[in-house]
């Protein structure tokens, strides 16, 4: 940030960089933010889950103190130094690590990685409240809702579809193994792309839950990580370097 603001001017021969109230604005959240963070030393909690705050590090089980909480609100307060970022209305802590969420009515359903797919009441956007949860066999990364289904990309163990029409008691209406590692996932009409890692696009007839059929696949340059579906095109974004991001046509028909 010091070279930005020392740089930047010099290049295109201005006197400052724009906002300046703004940009003095982040140095000081940024400072409070770093101070809040170092002072857990003193407190006896510093973070010790490791630079990345992977679970299961940062789990309770693994970590019951206080110390990943230090390093959490600390991001938060570091995350305002961004002038683009929303404004933080509430927040709250899953037992795993959140990766993906979907929102539906008054609640929001959070792929948890190594606790499955949890249900979070945000009626009260100051005071989100976990009503529920279902643990997978695998890694849930994504989760995609339709009606009163939810659609989990669960790692190793494919595509699981969830019951979450009682989000205090969730269950397993079916699944289906995907060839590679379901890390993202959407849904349109009666079907459900995967994005599947070095499988590529998926298609999942979903027609029947406990019944799940894979009808069509797209195969990618690299590994396939996320899936976005408007009208009747299918946005993939692969991993690869120099992959990018496929647009795919679906027409509804089966396709290899």
């Amino acid at each position: 940030a010091s070279f930005f603001n020392y740089m930047v001017p010099l290049q295109i021969g201005a006197r400052d960089v724009a906002f300046p109230r703004l940009n003095a604005f982040s140095y000081w959240t940024f400072l409070f933010g770093g101070l809040f963070i170092y002072s857990s030393f003193l407190l006896g909690g510093a973070p010790n889950g490791g630079w990345f705050g992977y679970a299961p590090n940062t789990t309770v089980t693994f970590n019951p103190g206080h110390n990943i909480d230090f390093w959490i609100f600390g991001l938060q307060i570091l995350d305002i130094t961004n002038p683009l970022a929303p404004v933080l209305l509430g927040n709250v802590e899953t037992p795993g690590e959140a990766v993906g969420v979907a929102v539906s009515g008054s609640h929001a359903y959070v792929a948890d990685v190594t606790t499955g797919l949890v249900v979070v009441d945000v009626a009260n956007p100051s005071a989100p409240t976990i009503v529920g949860s279902i643990d997978m066999p695998g890694d849930a990364n994504s989760v995609a809702v339709a009606g009163t289904h939810a659609f989990v990309a669960d790692g190793r163990s494919g595509l699981r579809i969830v019951d979450i029409a009682v989000p205090e008691s969730l269950a397993v209406l079916g699944s289906i193994d995907t060839p590679d590692f379901a890390t993202g996932v959407a849904v349109a009409d009666s079907y459900a792309y995967v994005a599947d890692g070095l499988a590529g696009l998926l298609v999942v007839d979903v027609t029947v839950p406990d019944s799940l059929t894979i009808v069509g696949s797209f195969v990618t340059p690299g590994k396939a990580q996320g899936v976005v579906v408007s009208g009747l095109v299918r946005t993939l974004v692969d991993e690869r370097r120099n992959a990018g991001t496929f647009l795919v046509p679906w027409d509804g028909t089966d396709t290899h």
